[in-house]
């Protein structure tokens, strides 16, 4: 009985934090402030902000590995394959920006993977967004990524995930 409860719990917990994640508007990831070219520079964001780039990022990294993407321009193929090469960042980027914002340790995963399940609750929705976005941009520029609002998501992704790279080097 003790474990069905806590069951219920933790997925209760793990379902508000996954709510928050899908309700929040699908704005421009550039507008955090997290690269150096960007309009909005800022020193530092919230824990909950740098979660939801953090998810964000990796779905974007999923959508763009999506197979049934069919490049034309030599500028998407380069976006693809910049993704392709970035995948293990953008999970552990993922995983570092959940487990700061939740203050989880090695002791929340003894018994559970509480970033798996959330992973599994909120990515969805988030590739499914960035898909329609792409084949929505396809269709009237013949390109997937050549927006102004994919360029800040992906130069903000891409800014992540070298802090990412430059953390792990050290």
């Amino acid at each position: 009985m003790k474990s069905i409860f806590f069951t219920l719990i933790v997925f209760a917990s793990i379902g508000a934090f996954a709510k928050d994640i899908l309700t929040r508007e699908f704005v421009p990831l550039e507008s955090f402030g997290l690269t150096k070219a960007s309009k909005y520079p800022k020193d530092s964001i919230s824990d909950e902000d740098s979660e939801y780039v953090g998810w964000r990022c990796l779905g974007l990294t999923a959508a763009v590995g999506n197979i049934n993407l069919k490049p034309i321009s030599k500028k998407d193929k380069q976006t693809i394959e910049f993704f392709k090469e970035t995948e293990a960042l953008s999970a552990e980027h993922a995983f570092y920006t959940f487990n700061d914002a939740n203050k989880l340790t090695q002791d929340d995963y003894k018994t559970d993977n509480p970033y798996s399940n959330k992973a599994k609750i909120v990515l969805r929705s988030i590739v499914e967004k960035y898909l329609n976005i792409f084949q929505y941009n396809f269709k009237e520029t013949n390109s997937y990524f050549d927006t102004q609002f994919l360029r800040g998501d992906i130069d903000t992704c891409g800014s992540s995930f070298q802090m990412m790279y430059s953390l792990k080097k050290k």
